[in-house]
């Protein structure tokens, strides 16, 4: 009996314990029921509340990056004067990124001193080389003496053969620019002037090989010679980091066309001709360059050869240039990638003038156009220029020395006398 009473003592004191708990919650609890039924599920179901302009505020739009129009467009900056007096201008030809950072750095230059070049009067595409001074005249290629000076992308090497006494031929000469300032080891391999090829190496261990690889030796289709075999032109033939990463360089030597009155094909000379780039030459990794910048000329197009053909000899061999670079194609792995196209137009005394450079995408569709205008004081209306006068009669007038005697009678014989000088006989036997 104690024990039933005992439990059932335990039961109403939990019983209590609970009425008590449930009058002091009871109502909280269902005012939280209330809330999550009215107001909480409807906000948290509802639809985002649509934002307009106005609750954006002012300064809202201060992050936003807007489409700019000149994308992927290369801009040309305005002319800039140099030292030397005459205007420089540069249109940068784009490429895609190469591995490491190995790529051609091309561009369209422009000098308004400058002179004929495949690109036209006064523009140049040029992407290195190892020439020949001539300001000292033609070359001597003598087999036993250094007769020549060097000049690297315009910088004159030395040592020089105009300065001292002409030094013995040696294999494998270092040279170095008169003005120094890359602070590059240049070296030219070989032992004559039918057998050169470059090597440029600069602080970054990158090497730069002109008319031949280390591979190759002297490579011919990188270099303008004469008949002989003696060499005037090294071209840039490869270019190698020291992760031996390439960027490969093409040639093709062409007969000038048109040469003359006759129109006949003499001479030659070496245009570029492709560009080859993330190649390698590690062990172990195929030389297979994603990259391939090709340059077109007009004869390759069918078109007719340019009037104003330059036409020099400065080199000991007849050097003519009667092509024109017509379009750059960029492709990767076949593909065109882009494309530019170089436009032409006559200028005063005939010169050939770069007119205008299309820009084409992917598809070949143009997207964006670079015109030039030249300043033409020969043709333009209203000019003062007089290139040349009309034609007048030259009277030297008569100094009145007549010649007398039997002179006067022969009529073969004009007996006044110039007023230059001059002299006039008459030869012959006189007998009884």
């Amino acid at each position: 009996m104690k024990q039933s009473r005992r439990r059932n003592q335990k039961i109403q004191s939990v019983l209590s314990l609970l009425i008590a708990l449930s009058l002091v919650i009871g109502p909280g609890l269902q005012l939280a029921q209330a809330e999550v039924l009215s107001g909480a599920a409807a906000v948290t179901l509802a639809r985002e509340p649509q934002q307009t302009p106005d609750g954006l505020g002012s300064a809202s739009f201060a992050g936003l990056q807007y489409a700019d129009p000149a994308a992927q467009i290369d801009l040309v900056q305005p002319p800039v004067a140099n030292n030397q007096g005459s205007a420089d201008l540069s249109h940068p030809l784009s490429v895609p990124p190469g591995r490491a950072g190995l790529q051609p750095n091309l561009a369209l230059t422009y000098n308004s001193g400058g002179g004929h070049s495949w690109v036209g009067h006064g523009w140049d595409l040029a992407v290195g080389a190892v020439t020949i001074d001539t300001r000292w005249g033609v070359p001597r290629y003598n087999d036993d003496k250094e007769s020549e000076t060097y000049v690297l992308d315009g910088e004159v090497l030395a040592p020089t053969a105009v300065r001292s006494e002409l030094l013995d031929r040696q294999a494998e000469r270092v040279f170095t620019r008169r003005i120094e300032g890359e602070f590059e080891r240049i070296v030219r391999h070989g032992d004559g002037p039918g057998a050169y090829w470059w090597e440029v190496t600069d602080k970054s261990a990158t090497h730069r090989y002109y008319g031949g690889t280390p591979e190759t030796g002297r490579d011919a289709s990188a270099i303008l010679a004469d008949d002989s075999g003696n060499e005037f032109v090294w071209a840039l033939k490869q270019v190698r980091d020291v992760s031996d990463n390439t960027m490969n360089f093409s040639y093709v030597t062409a007969t000038g066309e048109g040469v003359g009155a006759a129109q006949e094909s003499l001479g030659c000379e070496l245009y570029l001709s492709a560009i080859d780039y993330t190649g390698s030459v590690a062990d172990g990794v195929t030389d297979d360059p994603a990259y391939r910048v090709d340059f077109v000329r007009a004869s390759q197009l069918n078109e007719p050869h340019r009037t104003d053909i330059e036409i020099n000899a400065r080199g000991g061999f007849l050097r003519v240039t009667s092509d024109l670079l017509r379009q750059v194609n960029v492709t990767y792995r076949g593909t065109l990638a882009r494309r530019y196209v170089l436009n032409y137009r006559e200028g005063a005394f005939a010169k050939t003038l770069l007119d205008n450079v299309t820009q084409a995408g992917t598809d070949g569709v143009p997207f964006a156009t670079h015109s030039f205008d030249y300043y033409d004081d020969v043709r333009t209306d209203g000019s003062t220029y007089a290139g040349f006068a009309d034609s007048e009669t030259w009277d030297t007038k008569d100094d009145n020395i007549g010649l007398a005697g039997f002179l006067d009678k022969i009529p073969e014989v004009n007996a006044a006398a110039s007023a230059l000088g001059g002299a006039e006989s008459v030869g012959g036997d006189l007998r009884a």
